[in-house]
């Protein structure tokens, strides 16, 4: 008796976190997702090959901030987090050195509109602040709202600077994919260079280093087809922020094909944490 009682205890509990999606309900999702996902073998490309971002050993002035999974480690994570506090002390130390900060996804693990109007208050008055939201920003009705009504909020896609040619994407809305206008915003520039800026990875070849399992992973286009599909007559860099979040995720991963450049980045609260810099048309990245 007292067994069946425990049991029907825990799986009316269950319930209610499933249907409330209340603690540790995004905790066993992750948790799921991480035990879950088997890294495929991807895609093989005689000409992807890995290139090399410069160590930079200071922030000067005129710099672009890159940062992905900006909240850290899923397991010091809790319901009241805000930036991982290696982050925001990197932002505040280097404040006077940054011209915008880009963050590209996972910004806070339970987002709200009080933390979203935190962030732009915090560091506005002395960078541009933007955000290519992830699964953890807008990954639920109610929070996609939220990030709507935020001072960051956007759709589907927006360019955000002409030189360089910057352009943010809501990857989460299309899940993962490529969203239409996102191809419409390059394919209608002019601009030698496009940097575009996503949470998911974009292409098949990179699903092995995602933070977690994609909807849509077996339709992920192969670089091949990413390319043709964006009939790129520039060059493009991509930058994904859903990487780095745990210990078996690289913290910083950069392969070109082509006339493209596929870089991944993320926050685990490692000693190897690093955020990428663009400045001069160049990525290098800094350790934190």
């Amino acid at each position: 008796m007292i067994k069946f009682l425990i049991a029907f205890i825990f799986f009316t509990y269950g319930l209610i976190v499933g249907k409330f999606q209340i603690y540790p309900h995004n905790q066993m999702k992750d948790l799921y997702h991480s035990i879950k996902y088997t890294i495929k073998d991807s895609p093989k490309n005689k000409s992807f090959s890995k290139c090399t971002l410069q160590q930079l050993t200071e922030i000067t002035s005129g710099s672009t901030i890159i940062i992905g999974h900006a909240y850290g480690q899923i397991h010091k994570s809790t319901n009241f987090n805000y930036l991982a506090p290696k982050v925001e002390n990197f932002l505040n130390k280097y404040r006077q050195n940054i011209d915008r900060v880009i963050f590209t996804g996972d910004v806070f693990y339970e987002p709200s509109l009080k933390k979203w109007n935190n962030l732009y208050q915090q560091f506005s008055s002395d960078m541009q602040v933007y955000v290519a939201p992830g699964n953890h920003d807008v990954g639920t009705l109610s929070s996609s709202e939220i990030f709507q009504l935020s001072k960051f909020g956007f759709k589907n896609s927006i360019s955000v600077n002409d030189k360089p040619y910057l352009i943010l994407e809501n990857s989460e809305s299309s899940s993962g994919l490529l969203h239409s206008s996102t191809v419409d915003l390059i394919k209608n520039t002019k601009q030698p260079i496009v940097h575009l800026f996503r949470h998911h990875v974009p292409i098949a070849e990179l699903l092995n280093v995602a933070n977690s399992k994609y909807k849509n992973s077996d339709n992920f286009p192969t670089a091949d087809e990413f390319i043709e599909k964006l009939s790129l007559k520039n060059k493009i860099v991509v930058i994904s922020g859903d990487s780095g979040g745990n210990p078996s995720r690289p913290r910083i991963t950069c392969n070109n094909y082509k006339n493209a450049t596929f870089i991944t980045n993320g926050i685990g609260e490692s000693e190897d944490d690093a955020i990428l810099v663009l400045i001069n048309g160049r990525i290098s990245y800094f350790k934190i």
